[in-house]
């Protein structure tokens, strides 16, 4: 990785062997053969989105990437690199971190600003309603929203 890249966060698809990691500074994706530990592509992101966090989902070779900047998701083709396109959440809301569900193929993101989760269903690639959270409880949510919120995944929840 070039020193001005500033990389941030890795994801891995143990199908495919690859990692992934976010270039924050040069607002790119680059992609490395885990196997053989050199980069073998990078993906440039649209604008100046700073990508913060990534996950892939291992099923369907999609890559999930936050960006701080702009408040979205971009969504990446594992395959071939394409952005498949880039869902826009609440612009204020600093989304940054990410996982993904393999068994339903539903992302969740923590926002931070906002205090919410963003749900992102696995067919229509749309966002379901946000859930709020406490300021407390977004330390934990990106760990525990896999966990604790997969049977809430189309509902709105207060807690």
């Amino acid at each position: 990785l070039d020193g001005d890249d500033q990389p941030l966060a890795i994801a891995v698809n143990s199908n495919t062997n690859t990692l992934y990691v976010t270039n924050s500074k040069s607002n790119s994706i680059s992609i490395i053969d885990a196997s053989t530990k050199k980069i073998s592509d990078t993906i440039n992101l649209d604008g100046d989105d700073q990508p913060l966090a990534i996950a892939v989902n291992s099923n369907t070779n999609t890559i999930y990437v936050t960006n701080s900047k702009s408040g979205s998701v971009t969504m990446i083709d594992g395959q071939t690199k394409n952005i498949l396109g880039t869902i826009l959440l609440n612009p204020k809301s600093l989304p940054s971190s990410i996982v993904i569900d393999d068994v339903t193929n539903t992302a969740y993101v923590t926002n931070t600003k906002s205090n919410t989760i963003s749900v992102i269903g696995s067919n229509s690639e749309h966002v379901v309603p946000e859930f709020a959270l406490s300021s407390l409880m977004i330390l934990t949510a990106s760990i525990l929203s896999v966990m604790v919120l997969t049977s809430f995944r189309f509902r709105t929840l207060r807690i």
